[in-house]
């Protein structure tokens, strides 16, 4: 049975309104209330605008901006509502969820705008949710409001995370309606914890909660740790931009060592202990493919460093995770009909086969994952025809496939795997697919051991070819990586034949990141030793998480200190050299701009000076021949 031959199974139902705030025939309003509506699904956000989303006043449409996240839409008034005045929002049908489903019909709701202070603001979501289990050590617990908040009244006092013994250590943060902790540690494995909001917290406008909040969950155990889990990040990886302090590519066929090598593909990322891993597939004439590994410290400049699989045999598609304390790999072992799983004898440079977990098939690009207690993986066939799903309850045996693989046939524009299947924001599964082009994004909608259902995101395609540089011709592979802070994403392109592929990184804020612009200098500047350049930039920060914090750098090797202020003004520079000046924002909240501006000053070494002694003069006659 197969998802795209039966259109019985295609999502045909229309979305409703499931939530709003103000609620329905609600009074006594916040004046400076957000209008919301939480949709049943996942919507289509370019239907979701100005026009489809509407509060009227009774004296026609009030000004106001329009936005969509997850499954909220929001309206926010440009000006305050006025006391005593009924309002009526309205989403109309012209709104979709992401498979192309209207609204049934219009949706309306009125509430009546009181004074201020007037409405309590409550818990709505929270990460981890209440009772989660194997909740990942290094997680932070997550909490969104009813109401914008006020940031002030939210700290450890009010947000607490106890071990059942005392408070644990950690920073606490709030932007707009979102609250987080921070352990400042590792949670304990195994161990139960529970949270509390108390009613000290007050809303943006001072009003209180009813009464604490309090929910638990339970970490998860040594022998059950999976890495990367990022069940608990809030932020989508798919406003993907090119970093700032490094040109891609960032690794390429003549980094490697080993022997001419044509290209570096199928990148997949590891990170622990400060340093990141970037696995790749080398392929070179004469070769059948091996993998590699790259290491960096910021995940922005690579080292290549030597070969890490050499088979009889073709190998690509290096995924590398780990569970339960092991380090495991699962690459392409299409050539030899199986999906074979290695683990890490001396990490990351040896890996022996450890099981093989499918065979009997020529098996592409199998990507792994973890989800409610089971292991799946989507993989694809050398026909790139089909898209199959396998589950199983243990890691290295007794592998099933799905009642309804092939998921997709007959479409190699939605069949053959793109990077690691991945979960996030409570259980939202993500799978990747490619055509040697572009790489789609679908999200899983149902997955148990006898359903399945997906739509595509409205991002996707989120890699596309650029038509010149790096990447013109093509791009296959996209791997995440949550840094606390952002994704750093691995990706790789393609600049001409097939055996053209380099790898490259990708970046993607959350959403309330600050932002840092230099203003001066305008563009790049090269100058003699000892002239000053002036060095100026302006911070902002769209959460409204103020202060910010700055920071210039004017790169190793020039001799000049960092610098904390906005302007540092003019600033010498007295040593010859190339140096990369970067403005890094940083907001109140901790949360820095991962883009930070940047410059390149090119300092000259003085120039030889003319002798004033030792001149020989020679006369010429110029009438001579």
């Amino acid at each position: 049975m197969n998802l795209f031959n039966n259109p019985g199974l295609f999502d045909a139902t229309p979305p409703t309104v499931s939530a709003t705030s103000p609620a329905n025939n609600e009074t006594g309003v916040e004046l400076n209330s957000p209008v919301t509506a939480t949709f049943s699904e996942t919507m289509n956000a370019s239907t979701i605008n100005a026009a489809t989303f509407t509060v009227n006043s009774g004296n026609g449409h009030i000004d106001g901006t329009v936005s969509y996240s997850g499954v909220v839409a929001t309206f926010t008034p440009t000006s305050n509502l006025t006391y005593g005045v009924t309002y009526t929002a309205t989403i109309t049908t012209a709104v979709k969820d992401a498979a192309g489903n209207a609204l049934a019909a219009n949706y309306t709701w009125s509430f009546t705008a009181g004074p201020p202070g007037s409405i309590i603001p409550s818990v709505i979501k929270t990460l981890p949710v209440s009772n989660a289990a194997n909740v990942a050590v290094n997680s932070a617990i997550n909490v969104i409001f009813s109401q914008v908040m006020d940031a002030s009244t939210i700290n450890t006092s009010t947000f607490t995370v106890s071990d059942g013994n005392t408070n644990i250590e950690g920073m606490v943060s709030c932007s707009g309606m979102t609250a987080t902790f921070t352990p400042s540690g590792s949670l304990a494995y195994a161990a139960p914890y529970t949270v509390t909001i108390t009613t000290g917290v007050r809303s943006s406008s001072g009003s209180a909660m009813a009464e604490d909040y309090t929910w638990g969950f339970t970490a998860v155990s040594a022998q059950e740790e999976m890495i990367p889990d990022w069940t608990n990040v809030l932020y989508s990886p798919f406003q993907l931009v090119s970093p700032t302090e490094v040109t891609n590519p960032v690794q390429k066929g003549s980094d490697v060592t080993e022997y001419p090598a044509d290209m570096v593909a199928d990148t997949f990322l590891f990170y622990e202990n400060n340093t990141w891993y970037m696995f790749n597939e080398i392929l070179g004439s004469g070769h059948n493919g091996d993998l590699a590994v790259s290491l960096s410290s910021d995940g922005l400049h690579w080292t290549y460093q030597q070969f890490v699989l050499d088979e009889p045999h073709h190998l690509s598609y290096p995924q590398v995770f780990k569970f339960g304390g092991e380090y495991y790999m699962l690459p392409e072992t299409s050539a030899v009909n199986e999906i074979k799983l290695y683990k890490s004898t001396d990490f990351p440079y040896t890996w022996t086969p450890v099981s093989v977990l499918i065979s009997g098939k020529a098996f592409v690009d199998s990507s792994i994952f973890r989800y409610n207690g089971k292991w799946w993986i989507f993989t694809g066939n050398a026909t790139i025809s089909d898209c199959y799903l396998y589950y199983s309850d243990n890691l290295t045996s007794g592998w099933i496939e799905h009642p309804m693989s092939p998921l997709v046939t007959g479409d190699p524009n939605k069949t053959r795997p793109a990077g690691r299947a991945f979960v996030y924001d409570n259980n939202r599964v993500i799978r990747t697919a490619q055509n040697g082009e572009f790489v789609r994004v679908f999200e899983v909608d149902t997955l148990t051991t006898t359903q399945y259902a997906e739509h595509e995101i409205p991002e996707s395609p989120i890699l596309n070819k650029s038509g010149s540089g790096w990447n013109a011709t093509g791009m296959h592979q996209f791997d995440p990586w949550w840094t606390g802070n952002h994704w750093i994403c691995s990706v790789d392109g393609r600049s001409g034949s097939y055996n053209t592929w380099s790898a490259g990184i990708y970046l993607s804020s959350q959403p309330s990141s600050p932002n840092g612009i230099i203003n001066s200098p305008a563009a790049n500047v090269t100058i003699d030793k000892g002239d000053s350049v002036l060095f100026s930039g302006t911070g902002s920060d769209l959460g409204g998480n103020l202060p910010l914090g700055y920071r210039w750098k004017f790169g190793p090797g020039s001799g000049i200190p960092d610098s904390l202020l906005e302007d540092p003004g003019l600033t010498q520079f007295n040593i010859a050299g190339t140096f990369t000046v970067s403005f890094t924002v940083t907001d109140a909240l901790g949360i820095y701009d991962p883009t930070p501006g940047i410059r390149t000053i090119s300092v000259l070494g003085a120039s030889t000076p003319i002798p004033m002694t030792n001149w020989s003069l020679w006369y010429v006659d110029s009438r001579s021949r």
